[in-house]
């Protein structure tokens, strides 16, 4: 089953995305008191990488320093490099949101699996209930 996913950005978007990241920048100035803020981000290099990756919670820590600095590359860069970033943003979003999808969609087809199971029923069977009770849902008030 494929699935098409379109997204649309407005020129307004984009204008209030780029000024968030101009307040954050200047943020970043202000407490780093530095311009640059990837002189300012903690460098990482691999056997930091190795060790605080066996610490719980530090993968992600660690993967949104360097998305924070992957951006900030582009900002200071701006042109081209602002528009890489961007594309290679967007599509770690979209990455991400088609992993949660499909642990959505394995969760679901779990959880049909147990309740046929359980309830000794085929998969046609199933539909019919549940289309019955998506009616009977439907119905309720509120």
């Amino acid at each position: 089953m494929s699935e098409r996913i379109v997204i649309e950005i407005d020129d307004s978007q984009l204008d209030q995305a780029l000024a968030k990241l101009n307040v954050i920048s200047i943020t970043g100035q202000r407490v780093t008191g530095s311009r640059n803020l990837s002189t300012s981000l903690p460098t990482i290099n691999r056997e930091l990488r190795l060790i605080l990756g066996r610490i719980p919670g530090m993968r992600a820590a660690m993967g949104l320093i360097f998305r924070l600095r992957r951006i900030e590359r582009g900002v200071a860069k701006g042109g081209m490099e602002l528009g890489l970033t961007t594309v290679a943003s967007l599509v770690l979003i979209v990455q991400f949101l088609w992993q949660a999808y499909q642990r959505i969609e394995k969760r679901q087809r779990a959880f049909e699996s147990l309740a046929r199971r359980e309830r000794g029923i085929s998969k046609s069977e199933y539909k019919s209930l549940r289309t019955e009770w998506q009616a009977y849902l439907r119905d309720l008030p509120g």
